[in-house]
């Protein structure tokens, strides 16, 4: 009875035939996997600088971990099949600073369970919860556990149940964890609602709607943190469609819109709320010749500030491998932002093309291209703002913000969760060169090293105006003997005043570059190259001048090992700027498999840039090791890295080794 009553369940007959085939059994247990890990991390890092003097911090950890995960069913594997683990993680960590010193033991554990009820039905239902303890890696305090709690539920309708496939998932994730440079206290809960249907040959469609609410406190210790509740509403329709005799039209669009609300303890809400729509049309008339037609809008209103912009695109492209080949392209752009009463239309044609030939020692590329573009533009107001432009900061190599002409003082950065502002001066810098302003992270600050922060800020709306705009470019490119290439441009951008007082000048531009580079190979593996490369812009706003030079060996060593030297010399002379750049930088790789089942490599890099005005110098080695055998795994992994920009020095020291064994 109980066997007929599961056949019912699992329904069809070839799902019958299954369950006939199959063990019947309150439970089963399918497989049984896992690991078993030693950890030892070690890091310290030390920085002194004549404002805060010194700092330091040293912090070795033990870590020794065991987990365990099982594949089960119940009754019948399509009835409800389930991933069930979990394991344990024991910490000691030793803590010592200028502060003082400290230690602690932790006990931690790690859970898993996820059951699939009749994943093979048109109503699966699927059930999770995750508890983990993951490291967290940051630039200064190396890294630190975070506890994460994932669990929620996915369930869906499918074909032929419902005729249109529906999907509803409903999570919470929390996230919480604490370093020395950083701090993660997050809660997300999330609501996904998805209606998706495919029909014909190529063709699909799918509505989502989404309801998410991030509660965060997460950021730098070092700086004050509010409490920063983020609750989003976002629906999207996006329909993909292809059509014609031989499916030669391709349609795309993409609609969204969102509904955001930011709260804050210290500041009243603000909302965002956001319409975009995007259509992309293809029509391959031949192997040869395509054609595009492109239109996007953006209706955007935040703080009071609205704004509108319209983007359309019709074009031409003819493409083949070798010989002839061409673009031509009408476009019109229309933006409008009310608060300032700014409205700016443009409206241009370009043509591009080219000529590929085969040399019989090489090959041969030439091309050009000329647009001439038409800007109507008019403003009640001399600036127009800019909120949350993400800018990802690297290193301390410096980023320019996408708008010229940037009001001082004006310049608002924030991390991505929107709980704290950093400050200039301290976290950041800000440079000038001509009409660009870029953003520097500062080694003292608290923004992390590869962190993304938002950055609003105001820019001259240059007035009221007319002006064309005539561009031309040619360039050439030869490779010869496959080592060898050889490389040419020009670039003419001309603009002219038509009508009108703009309150920010007009650039006109002539670029000229030209770069040679070679990659030879030498007897016996060895292989040499070199690049060289000089670029020199004469523009109204800030000229400059730039040259590049690198060489680099690589040669062979004994035990299937490798040594690769890389030098390279930069130079950036700015007429109108003393932030040049003169940048050296020198890199030496080592790869080798010196016994069995083993890899290593080893890497120094040293950079250094003394023609700006704060002066950086970046000194760095890395060493990783890796051992195989079977199901047995051994790394180790160290790095060094020595720091300064203007009177601040950084050195931070890591060390990772694992053990594990799988099974």
């Amino acid at each position: 009875m109980a066997s007929l009553s599961l056949v019912a369940l699992l329904g069809t007959p070839g799902a019958a035939l299954y369950a006939r085939n199959a063990d019947i059994t309150p439970f089963r247990l399918t497989g049984v996997e896992g690991f078993v890990a030693g950890r030892y991390v070690y890091d310290d890092y030390e920085q002194d600088s004549n404002a805060s003097g010194r700092t330091f911090q040293t912090r070795p950890t033990f870590e020794q971990e065991i987990n365990i995960l099982t594949h089960s069913y119940t009754y019948h594997p399509d009835l409800l099949n389930m991933e069930l683990g979990g394991g344990l993680l024991f910490s000691q960590q030793e803590f010592e600073s200028d502060q003082g010193d400290n230690s602690n033991d932790e006990s931690l554990y790690n859970l898993t369970a996820t059951l699939n009820f009749v994943e093979r039905k048109p109503y699966p239902v699927r059930v999770y919860y995750r508890r983990s303890n993951p490291s967290v890696t940051t630039s200064l305090s190396g890294r630190f556990l975070v506890r994460n709690t994932h669990y929620g539920f996915n369930a869906s309708l499918l074909e032929p149940l419902s005729p249109v496939g529906m999907n509803l998932e409903v999570s919470r994730f929390d996230s919480q964890g604490n370093g020395f440079d950083s701090r993660i206290d997050q809660t997300t809960d999330q609501a996904i609602l998805r209606a998706f249907k495919s029909y014909g040959q190529g063709n699909d469609l799918q509505i989502s709607w989404l309801y998410s609410e991030i509660d965060s406190q997460s950021g730098s210790p070092a700086l004050p943190i509010q409490q920063t509740v983020t609750t989003t509403r976002t629906t999207d329709v996006s329909a993909r469609n292809r059509f014609g005799a031989s499916g030669q039209f391709g349609l795309t669009q993409l609609l969204t819109y969102t509904d955001q609300d930011l709260d804050t303890r210290n500041d009243p809400a603000s909302s965002l709320r956001d319409l975009r729509y995007s259509g992309d049309l293809r029509w391959q008339h031949s192997k040869t010749l395509r054609s595009y037609y492109q239109y996007r809008l953006l209706k955007n209103a935040r703080s009071d500030v609205d704004t509108t912009l319209h983007d359309a695109t019709a074009g031409v492209g003819y493409e083949r491998r070798d010989g002839l080949h061409g673009n031509f392209d009408l476009h019109a752009e229309k933006e409008e932002q009310d608060a300032t009463d700014f409205r700016r239309d443009l409206y241009s044609a370009g043509a591009s093309g080219g000529y590929r030939r085969p040399l019989r020692h090489g090959k041969l590329e030439l091309g050009g291209g000329l647009r001439v573009e038409r800007a109507d533009q008019s403003s009640g107001a001399s600036i127009i703002q800019v909120f949350d432009e993400n800018v990802t900061l690297n290193g301390t190599t410096p980023v320019a913000l996408r708008n010229a002409f940037v009001v001082p003082g004006s310049v608002v950065v924030i991390n991505e969760p929107r709980t704290q502002t950093f400050v200039e001066g301290v976290d950041y810098t800000l440079r000038v060169i001509g009409s660009t302003t870029e953003i520097q992270r500062l080694i003292g600050g608290s923004i992390l090293d590869g962190q993304t922060v938002l950055v609003s800020y105001d820019y001259e709306s240059g007035g009221s105006l007319k002006f064309d705009t005539l561009s031309q470019s040619v360039f050439a490119t030869l490779d010869l003997f496959r080592y060898y290439r050889f490389s040419a441009r020009y670039r003419d951008l001309d603009q002219s005043l038509r009508s009108g007082r703009p309150t920010t000048p007009l650039n006109s531009i002539r670029n000229t570059y030209v770069s040679a580079s070679v990659e030879y190979p030498l007897p016996r593996g060895w292989v040499v190259g070199a690049e060289a490369s000089y670029e020199k812009q004469d523009e109204d706003i800030s000229p400059f001048n730039r040259s590049l030079y690198g060489a680099h060996l690589e040669t062979p060593l004994p035990r299937a090992s490798r040594l690769r030297l890389t030098a390279r010399r930069e130079f950036v002379e700015n007429d109108a700027s003393a932030e040049d750049v003169d940048l050296t930088r020198f890199t030496t790789t080592f790869t080798s498999r010196p016994w069995l089942r083993t890899t290593l490599k080893i890497e120094a890099d040293y950079q250094e840039d003394t023609g700006g005005t704060l002066k950086r110098r970046r000194l760095g080695q890395q060493v990783a090791l890796v051992w195989r055998y079977r199901r047995l795994r051994f790394t180790v992994w160290g790095e060094n890295i020595d720091n300064r920009q203007g009177d601040v020095t950084q050195e931070n020291a890591k060390i990772r080794a694992q053990l594990i064994r799988t099974f």
